[in-house]
């Protein structure tokens, strides 16, 4: 008889949450576990229910958002559990308040349950009441997975979660897919984005508050990194990009900003650019600085949550304070005068390869629904 697995994910709108759902559900199915998703019915979750569905994985598009009503998003989660009966639940967290009604759900009926924190802040704040739930959902459940030490630590001192169900297994991408491109291959990505003495940053980010786009603008338009020749390219949709856009014309960089909207795939990005920047005020660990790392591009990061882990807190690319655009000119200032470290690079992707490989951190993950 196979064993079946239900996701569920209520994030409303494109990011590395989506990769991990995708990931792990085409890993389970692999595996040969019967699949199913319960993702939100937002169209922000539509470009996650489009590639499940490419490969063949049903999604129920239910109410699972807290925008939604709590005894319709509780009558949604019954009636997929109902539906799919799965043996484990695995949830996955944008933020340590989501999610709260399919664990309760799934625990109530004996399902085995593991979740996957992805994104916590010290900003974060619980009522008394929700806290408590979470406390309860925490001693039941199989497991609650990490993404970093820092997101752990966080959970236990700031929120009081019990660490011995806590398991820290962090982000993980496919390193014979991200990899460092051949000069070649590199030379046609620079002509591709019509890029030829200039030093070329790039940042991939959601167009929100959280990766801290604004700070990386007025970054820009001040010394030491004005000066330098440089242009930026910035991949990423999100409902702040009027406002960034019109930022960056106040500061006068608008004409070094190239504004690449949402892409499907940014390795020909990460082949040119000279500096990989991601500016956030807060973070779970970002797969977009391990990509980077996996693809031989410097970073430079702000030291939020589990950023530093993944640069092994600063030997393997610049960490700057977040919300701190002086420092941020400096550091990618630095960045272009030093040029590309290859000892620091390779030294990068062996650390990435040790630390998060995708195929292994999958299984250790997949462990948890049988142990």
């Amino acid at each position: 008889m196979s064993r079946r697995v239900l996701f569920f994910c209520d994030t409303t709108a494109p990011g590395g949450v989506d990769v991990c759902v995708r990931d792990l559900a085409l890993a389970a199915l692999e595996a040969g576990w019967e699949v199913m998703t319960a993702i939100d019915r937002d169209p922000g979750a539509d470009r996650l229910a489009a590639e499940l569905a490419a490969n063949d994985i049903h999604s129920a598009r239910i109410t699972l958002h807290k925008q939604w009503d709590e005894n319709e998003r509780q009558s949604a989660v019954d009636r997929a559990l109902t539906e799919f009966a799965p043996d484990v639940v695995h949830v996955h967290l944008p933020a340590p308040w989501a999610g709260v009604a399919p664990r309760e759900r799934a625990l109530e009926r004996g399902i085995r349950l593991v979740a996957t924190e992805h994104n916590v802040s010290a900003s974060f704040t619980l009522a008394p009441e929700l806290r408590a739930r979470l406390q309860r959902v925490y001693r039941a459940a199989r497991a609650h997975i990490a993404v970093s030490h820092e997101t752990k630590r966080l959970l236990v001192e700031q929120f009081e979660m019990p660490a011995d169900k806590i398991v820290v297994i962090p982000n993980a991408v496919d390193l014979a897919y991200w990899r460092p491109a051949t000069v070649v291959e590199r030379a046609k990505a620079r002509r591709q984005f019509g890029v030829q003495d200039e030093s070329m940053l790039a940042c991939v980010a959601r167009l929100t508050q959280q990766k801290g786009v604004d700070v990386l603008l007025r970054a820009c338009a001040l010394e030491p990194l004005r000066s330098r020749h440089w242009r930026l390219f910035l991949a990423g949709d999100g409902p702040d990009e009027k406002a960034l856009r019109e930022l960056a014309r106040d500061l006068e960089v608008d004409e070094r900003v190239r504004w690449l909207g949402w892409q499907s795939d940014v390795r020909a990005l990460l082949a040119a650019a000279d500096v990989f920047v991601l500016p956030s005020r807060w973070e779970g660990q970002p797969l977009t600085v391990l990509e980077a790392m996996a693809a031989g591009a410097p970073v430079v990061a702000t030291a939020v949550s589990g950023t530093p882990e993944a640069l092994d807190h600063g030997r393997l690319g610049a960490l700057v304070p977040p919300d701190d655009p002086t420092s941020l000119s400096a550091a990618l200032a630095r960045a272009i005068d030093e040029g590309k470290d290859e000892a620091r690079l390779r030294h990068a992707r062996e650390y990435v390869a040790e630390h998060h490989d995708r195929a292994k951190n999958l299984q250790r993950t997949m462990a948890l629904w049988t142990s």
